[in-house]
């Protein structure tokens, strides 16, 4: 499966960023377990039997980011570490489009989502280019800058330039550069000259500097002669010299208009639209274009930490963490659900269900939260042994219908079987 995967992925990749380099033949190796999850050489791949046993799911973005180092670290080299994020960064952007290429807009959401609460976690820590003289480049803190802010930034760049013009830039900067050691003031002259604007202002703020921008509006709902109703509004940034667009999404009941705001240096743009049928609800950068803060993504990347720990098997760190997340943000379902898996892996499963339980009282967000809550719900009702309330849960989960990562599949089998807890 994975190879017949490496095959989707060097297409998909050869036709997006050039032909692949080194021959006609692309080597897939299982190894040991003494070693990292994944490896590569030029042409090679490395990977180990742990990452393989884990499963094809879990492994695709690891996967998918070491075989685009084929193009960005192998084909294309670096002068120094100093510029990994131009190997690193981009092969987790490129790992990003390949998973998104095919979803929905709510499927590549999610995956923006999560790497841009990843790209937070240690964001105040260095900048991407401070980064690999800065941190070990082992720790949570150098991933998190470099390969998620890293790839966060290369979206915000295609944003900046527009599709044509950015995948124009990575195309030339392969084929340019293919056999050649390269810097990121390189890459920067050749996006200037692509660009046909100096383009200091974005790497001077993304990549050399820290800090993230933060959105407030005001704005008042006026009826016009006509009867409907127009919004006039102000979006402010924390952020000086921010100068990307942004656009902003005002939904009513009667339908929805869309306004995009083009920041140029300046704090703060006006803006007006419809509000059809009624009061609206701004929502800014709907399609997650910009790496920004808010109080929701604060709460969220506390708990991503939360996650990191729990992955680490650091459980009493984890808690701390989680529990904090939930001090700012009591209603966060994602919070107490992860709470939740927490006491599940610790064998608590009273604690499990109250916590679930929490999760399924709260803001429900994300909506996958509510079928699987219910599903480890029932687990931990399977663990203590009450089996009739378990089964409950699995006919609450099927009645739900989301079907998020086979969820439907997975409460039909524990309602056929129960759930066994692993033996601790």
């Amino acid at each position: 499966q994975l190879a017949e995967e490496a095959v989707q992925i060097l297409d998909f990749y050869g036709r997006t960023f050039g032909p692949y380099a080194f021959g006609n033949r692309f080597v897939v190796a299982q190894i040991d377990d003494q070693s990292l999850d994944v490896l590569t050489g030029a042409g090679v791949m490395l990977v180990s039997s742990g990452a393989v046993k884990r499963g094809h799911e879990n492994l695709l973005e690891d996967f998918a980011r070491n075989v685009a180092m084929q193009w960005w670290g192998q084909a294309v080299g670096l002068r120094s570490f100093d510029s990994t994020w131009l190997a690193q960064g981009l092969a987790e952007y490129s790992s990003v489009l390949y998973r998104a290429k095919d979803l929905s807009q709510s499927g590549v959401d999610a995956i923006l989502a999560e790497l841009s609460e990843r790209a937070l976690s240690y964001e105040g820590e260095a900048s991407i280019a401070q980064a690999p003289a800065n941190l070990n480049d082992q720790t949570p803190a150098f991933r998190s800058i470099v390969l998620y802010k890293g790839a966060y930034v290369f979206h915000m760049l295609r944003g900046a330039l527009g599709d044509d013009r950015f995948y124009n830039l990575l195309r030339e900067h392969y084929t340019r550069n293919k056999g050649r050691n390269v810097t990121i003031a390189d890459f920067e002259r050749l996006t200037t000259q692509l660009a046909g604007q100096d383009m200091r202002w974005f790497y001077g703020l993304w990549v050399e500097s820290t800090g993230v921008p933060e959105f407030t509006w005001d704005y008042t709902i006026l009826k016009t002669r006509t009867g409907d109703w127009r919004v006039r509004g102000t979006l402010k940034t924390n952020l000086e010299g921010f100068r990307l667009p942004v656009d902003v999404l005002v939904s009513a009941p009667g339908g929805e208009e869309r306004v995009t705001l083009n920041f140029n240096g300046q704090t703060s743009a006006d803006f007006t639209a419809s509000s059809k049928g009624g009061s609206p609800t701004l929502i800014v950068d709907p399609e997650r274009r910009i790496l920004r803060s808010s109080d929701t993504i604060r709460t969220a990347v506390v708990v991503r930490r939360g996650i990191q720990e729990m992955q680490e098997g650091n459980y009493v760190e984890a808690e701390n963490r989680l529990k904090d997340a939930i001090k700012l943000a009591p209603r966060s379902s994602w919070a107490w659900y992860n709470l939740g898996q927490l006491y599940i892996k610790q064998g608590n499963h009273q604690k499990a269900i109250d916590a679930f339980t929490q999760a399924l009282g709260g803001d429900l967000e994300p909506k996958w939260v509510e079928v699987w809550s219910y599903i480890f719900r029932g687990n931990s009702y399977d663990a203590l042994g009450q089996r009739d309330r378990a089964v409950a849960e699995y006919d609450k989960a099927i009645e739900n219908g989301n079907d998020y990562d086979k969820a439907q599949e997975t409460a039909q089998k524990y309602r056929g079987e129960p759930y066994r807890a692993p033996v601790r």
